[in-house]
């Protein structure tokens, strides 16, 4: 730590050791002062290590703050005259949730601590520490090699108390493991991980999409089929009524502390609401299938009949604008005039509606639709009305002109009959037209402002069921609720863009806006006969996603259950190709720890090396175990995302460390979960080569087999099979079970007392078998320092050959099966690379395993993988999966140690190839990196970049301006709009 000088201290520097804190002046004369750093009660005096620091600097003081790796802030103040330091006092001020492996401070009394494992987070100070603190832990600084002075032990605290948290920005660091399924049963793909160290551990449930949390709920008589918010006055904060339309009947809610009917708000109660809103600044206006009513305070009721034997059958509006269909099929235009305050009919456009527009000319029960696009900034009205039949397979956009007059714009054609319309300002003046259509397909269509042409057309299917659009305000962003199977949010975001994500919410049958004081951003959602009131959990992330570019990673929101041990495993407590139970097993372990231990920071590193406290938890996520989570048991600091049914603690010299799920073929209709433990395995990694600790006894290994039991679901115990080293590394195999020990692979199959070992091939990898998949009769195993090596199992011969390997050593963490000549793999450097055998040697393995070649003892493999792709990362994969997230293909997702998931998806077509690549090529020269590194030598940190696009980069195009934007596109021979169109197809074939 570099000491002020001149004026504000004495210069000179602070050289952090372990155990100790030594100055150094800057005069050669001056001697070293050194401070014993003050260590937590219990611990070795010698054994603090600082892993971050901050300097606060003020006119006439300064003071240094330290963070060691266990969290604790330190607070070091130098006694001082000139350039001469008599004093150097440390002084235990908090303790951190998290070590800190960055802290700022700011000048206006805050700090931000950057945790590189869990959440970062923003304090402001409360007070900075003084000596009578009882918490202990003063130490002043003597000579080096003097006395040593006085030091003392301090007790760490729960809560700090010299510092206020903020704001927390949320991290999932380190993320440990991971898996994919529905859980939830959602019929939607979630992600869980296993994050966190220690007691700041967790099991996390990340789902695609906002949050929403109920704030009411009320029954309503019958089912409605319309809703809508008003207010009073276009100046009023909250909305006033919430207007619910039946068959045959309106029924009018007032909003204020409760939400109560009422009957004299000028709204006829014995007629079907098709639309109610608030035009100019005081007009309430109802339109029904007999006309429409104009409602103002103090004033007299106006109302516009239909012609006599026409009703009214769908209607749209903006603030100053109405549009309605008649059941002869004609469309009447009406706007509210701002000086009189009536509502004029400006044109009416006879047989618009082809199929007449009545339910009783439809047979189908198709209505018509109409959408009016909002003024934008700077006008008076709205420039388009879009309409279609409901019954054709087309739409049409009318124009709006200055005398108020209707023309044509365009008419597009669509692949379905149309179930309803809705239009967005996008940015200050973009209109985009939303089409939803009776087969589930959500149609957004660009339009030029001064045309009406359509400029850019997306598809998306949603669901076989039609689509329904409601505009909707959430948090002060105008978006559209697209209501299927599920509810999707289209939201603005930067550039004239638009996102589709999903919302984590009930049934939805309709929705509309929601403002009161009790709830400022909400929205008001029907299912059946259910009303609630919904918000969103963090309101903020509409508005971050409307600004963020890198949308997908704005749309995941996460719940957690806390859990009181590192998780090194994560899996899913399932049989293959069945559908998810929502069961998962967590394996937790950690070092130096007593499963007794309670108070904080008491739970690691307080027991000597070799004690761990192990767990086996089985957890459900479903909804119903949650709901029901008082039958299993349940700990005190769940949270709602999953419910803890069974754990399986080990004992204190016993530490789980891998684990696989299988179902054997003697007992099919049975799940089983292998877990392989460890005895006496002794790990010493802090402490210098020459000082490590050796165990006193050899590390063995057991590998315990349990049976889930259905009725109540817990793990029961079949046996122990005693094994030599420890196994690091399961997986299931055609009804067996595959365990790497040590060097050694070896097939298990079910006995009666104990697992039995089948085959074996010794020396299968050269260092540690650390990782396994399989798919066929074909093994895939990773060694720890020596990449991958494929071997066959014959199963009429019952033994294993190895067949091939690679020729790049490579520090393996995780395998990924492919396809079946291809596997996808990590290493602990950061790169996710593809290695493949030709097909040719493929096909000649099924019937000759050495492809023609003797294998020698001690020889290499006789085949060699070629790598496929290769990308560096840039932090330390663990987890790789092959999986669909909901997209059009499968991808590969990964998890790294830094909290980071990631998805590389394959591009099918060689044009599109060639358009990404080029745009990758031209982005590396025009959107530099923000520390200025070359891209290019960045993903090629280790080995050459290969046939890998980085999307990341990709997605920085809409960063650009739009001048630059149009010079790239031009030079990739396209228009902007297409290239956007483009980067958005390669990120649904994701999401």
């Amino acid at each position: 730590c570099s000491v002020p000088g001149g004026g504000d201290g004495p210069s000179g520097a602070l050289v952090c050791s372990l155990g100790k804190i030594c100055y150094h002046g800057i005069s050669k004369e001056h001697p070293v002062l050194e401070a014993i750093l003050p260590h937590r009660q219990g611990d070795p005096k010698n054994n603090t290590m600082i892993v971050s620091h901050a300097l606060h600097k003020q006119r006439g003081m300064f003071f240094f703050l330290l963070c060691t790796e266990r969290g604790d802030l330190l607070k070091v103040e130098l006694n001082w005259s000139e350039e001469t330091v008599s004093e150097v006092r440390v002084k235990y001020l908090d303790t951190l949730p998290y070590a800190a492996s960055a802290m700022c401070v700011l000048r206006t009394g805050f700090l931000f601590a950057a945790s590189e494992f869990g959440n970062h987070r923003f304090y402001q100070f409360q007070g900075v520490g003084d000596d009578n603190d009882p918490a202990g832990g003063l130490s002043i600084s003597t000579v080096a090699n003097g006395d040593t002075g006085k030091r003392l032990q301090f007790v760490p605290r729960g809560t700090p108390e010299n510092l206020l948290v903020m704001d927390t920005l949320k991290s999932l660091a380190p993320m440990l493991a991971l898996q994919t399924d529905d859980f939830c049963g959602e019929s939607e793909t979630q992600i869980a991980v296993a994050c966190g160290r220690g007691t700041a551990s967790s099991l996390n449930l990340l789902r695609r999409g906002f949050a929403v949390q109920e704030m009411a709920v009320s029954e309503l008589p019958a089912s409605p089929i319309a809703v809508f918010t008003i207010k009073e006055n276009r100046t009023d904060e909250y909305d006033q009524y919430i207007v619910v339309g039946f068959q045959n009947a309106t029924l009018v809610l007032r909003i204020g502390e409760t939400v109560e009917e009422v009957t004299e708000s000028g709204f006829l109660g014995d007629v079907a609401t098709i639309l109610a809103v608030l035009l100019g600044d005081d007009a309430i206006v109802q339109v029904h299938a007999n006309g429409i009513r104009l409602v103002r305070r103090n004033s007299a009721v106006m109302e516009w009949k239909p012609p006599a034997g026409t009703e009214i059958t769908a209607a749209t509006s903006n603030p100053i604008q109405i549009a309605i269909a008649l059941s002869s099929g004609d469309l009447v235009y009406f706007e509210l005039d701002s000086e009189s305050g009536n509502l004029d009919e400006v044109e009416k456009l006879d047989g618009v509606f082809s199929s007449g527009g009545g339910s009783e000319q439809s047979t189908d029960g198709a209505r018509p639709c109409l959408a009016f696009s909002r003024p934008a900034v700077g006008r008076s009205r709205g420039l388009f009305l879009a309409i279609s039949d409901g019954a054709s397979n087309t739409a049409r956009l009318l124009a709006i002109q200055s005398d108020g007059s209707l023309q044509s714009a365009a008419v597009q054609a669509l692949p379905g009959p149309v179930s309803s319309l809705a239009m967005l300002l996008v940015g200050s003046d973009q209109p985009v037209l939303l089409v939803g259509l009776q087969n589930g397909i959500l149609l957004r269509l660009k339009l030029d402002v001064m045309s009406g042409q359509i400029t850019d057309k997306r598809t998306r299917f949603l669901s076989p069921r039609p689509v329904r659009l409601h505009r909707v305000n959430v948090a002060g962003v105008e978006t559209c609720f697209a209501l299927s199977t599920s509810v999707w949010v289209l939201h603005p975001q930067s550039w004239g863009r638009t996102t589709l994500s999903p919302l984590c919410s009930f049934a939805v049958d309709m929705a509309t806006s929601f403002c009161s004081e009790q709830v400022p951003e909400g929205f008001v959602t029907v299912h059946k006969s259910a009303l609630r009131i919904l918000s969103l959990e963090d309101p903020e992330m509409i508005g971050q996603a409307a600004l963020d570019d890198a949308a997908p990673g704005a749309v995941f929101n996460t719940t957690q259950m806390p859990l009181p041990c590192t998780p090194r495993r994560l899996l899913n407590m399932k049989a293959p190709e069945s559908p998810s139970s929502g069961l998962v097993v967590t394996i937790e372990s950690d070092q130096r720890t007593s499963k007794h231990a309670v108070g904080p920071g008491a739970h690691t590193g307080s027991m000597p090396l070799g004690k761990w406290a192990s767990t086996i938890r089985l957890a459900s996520m479903n909804r119903n175990d949650i709901e029901n989570s008082s039958e299993g048991v349940q700990d005190e600091d769940e949270s709602p995302s999953a419910v803890t049914l069974d754990k399986i603690e080990l004992e204190d010299n016993e530490c789980a460390l891998a684990g696989c799920v299988v179902t054997f073929n003697d007992r099919p209709g049975e799940l089983f979960l292998c877990v392989s433990v460890a005895k006496h395995l002794l790990i010493d990694s802090t402490s210098p080569p020459d000082r490590r600790i050796k165990p006193e006894k050899p590390a063995t290994g057991e590998l315990r087999l349990y049976v889930l039991n259905q009725e109540p679901r817990k793990l029961n115990l079949v046996h122990v099979t005693s094994i030599e080293k420890p196994c690091v590394a399961l997986e299931t195999f055609h009804g067996r079970i595959l365990a790497g020990i040590g060097d050694s692979l070896r097939l298990y199959e079910l006995g009666k007392k104990r697992l039995l070992k089948k085959t074996e091939y010794k020396g299968a990898v050269p260092t540690l078998l650390n990782c396994i998949a399989s798919i066929g009769d074909r093994i895939f195993v990773g060694d720890v320092q020596e990449s991958v090596t494929l071997l066959q199992y014959k199963a009429s011969e019952n033994r294993l050959m190895v067949v091939a390997d690679d020729t790049v050593p490579r520090w393996m963490t995780s395998l990924c099966i492919l396809d079946y000549q291809t596997v996808a793999g990590a290493d602990k450097f950061g790169n996710v690379f593809a290695l493949r055998i030709p097909v040719e040697l493929s096909e000649s393995l099924d019937s000759d395993p050495t492809g023609g070649r003797l294998l020698e003892a001690g020889a290499s493999a006789p085949n060699k993988f070629f790598a496929e792709a290769c990308f560096h990362v840039g932090s330390i994969v663990n987890t790789l999966a092959k999986v669909s997230l909901g997209g059009n293909s499968d991808v590969i997702l990964y998890s790294t140690i830094g909290g980071a998931i990631g998805a590389l998806t394959p591009i099918a077509f060689q044009s599109d190839v060639e358009l990404v690549q080029q745009l990758e090529l031209s982005l590396r020269d025009n959107r530099a990196p923000l520390c200025g590194r070359d891209h290019l030598n960045y993903r090629s940190y280790y080995y050459p970049v290969r046939n890998v696009i980085d999307g990341d980069l990709v997605e920085l195009f809409a960063t650009l301006v739009p001048s630059k934007q149009k010079e790239l596109a031009e030079v990739l021979d396209r228009s902007v709009p297409e290239v956007f169109r483009k980067i958005e197809d390669l990120r649904e074939s994701i999401l």
